[in-house]
C-alpha cells in the first residue's frame, strides 16, 4: 500500500466506534500503515459483526469490509477500470448499503461529480453527460463474489424485504426517478413530485 506523493497522512478520514451508554470512543484501525489511507462512509452490518466503508488503500476509493475490531479488512468490488480514459478521471465507488440479511453490499460507482462543469468552472456539457452516464448502482457479495450491475444510478438503499433502490435524474419527470428491483423486474417509486429535487431517502423498517 501506498500513500499518495504529498499527501498528509494525519488529514485523513478515519473511522471510530462509539459506545452511546458509556461514550467511549475508539477508532477501528489503530495499524500505523492503515493509517496512511483515509477511511470513510462506515456501514455496519444488520447481524452487527461487520462493517462497510470506503478507502483509497488500493489508490482509488473503493468498498471495503473488515471485522468490527479492525481485523480482515478487505476490497470486496473491483470496478472494470480503474482509471476512464476518455474523461481523464478515477473509477470511484462510494456509498456502501447492506442488504437486511448481511450477504449483500449495494454501492454507487462511477466518475465523482467534482469533474462536472459547475465544479471545475469549464463549460463542457459533452463531458458532463459522460460523467453523468458512469453512474451506476452495483450489488456484491459481502465475501467480494457474484458482483453484478443494478443499473443506472447512486444513493442506492436496500428495502426491508430485500430489493435494492436507486436514484437518477429523468429529464422528462424534471427531476429524479427512483426505481426499485422486484422479483419481475424494475418498477419506479412515485415518491417525488415531478419538477422537484431530493436529497436522500429511506426506508422505515
Amino acid at each position: 500500500m501506498k500513500t499518495q506523493p504529498g499527501h498528509d497522512p494525519s488529514r485523513n478520514s478515519q473511522i471510530h466506534l462509539m459506545n452511546t451508554e458509556t461514550g467511549e470512543s475508539r477508532r477501528l484501525f489503530t495499524d500505523p500503515e492503515q493509517l496512511k489511507f483515509s477511511n470513510s462512509m462506515p456501514v455496519v452490518s444488520p447481524k452487527g459483526d461487520r462493517i462497510a466503508f470506503v478507502s483509497n488503500r488500493s489508490g482509488f476509493m473503493r468498498i471495503w469490509v473488515s471485522n468490527l475490531d479492525g481485523s480482515n479488512a478487505r476490497q470486496i468490488s473491483k470496478p472494470e477500470m480503474d482509471y476512464h480514459q476518455a474523461i481523464k478521471a478515477p473509477i470511484e465507488q462510494k456509498v456502501p448499503a447492506w442488504s437486511p440479511d448481511s450477504q449483500w453490499i449495494a454501492h454507487w460507482e462511477g466518475v465523482e461529480m467534482i469533474h462536472l462543469s459547475p465544479f471545475t468552472g469549464v463549460r463542457d456539457p459533452e463531458r458532463d453527460q459522460m460523467i453523468l452516464a458512469t453512474f451506476h448502482v452495483w450489488v456484491v457479495g459481502s465475501d467480494g463474489k457474484n458482483r453484478r450491475k443494478v443499473g443506472r444510478g447512486d444513493d442506492p438503499n436496500w428495502s426491508p424485504d430485500g430489493f435494492v433502490t436507486r436514484a437518477f435524474p429523468d429529464r422528462d419527470r424534471g427531476g429524479p426517478k427512483i426505481m426499485i428491483e422486484t422479483t419481475t423486474g424494475e418498477k419506479e417509486l412515485a415518491i417525488v413530485p415531478r419538477q422537484k429535487n431530493w436529497g436522500r431517502f429511506t426506508w422505515k423498517p
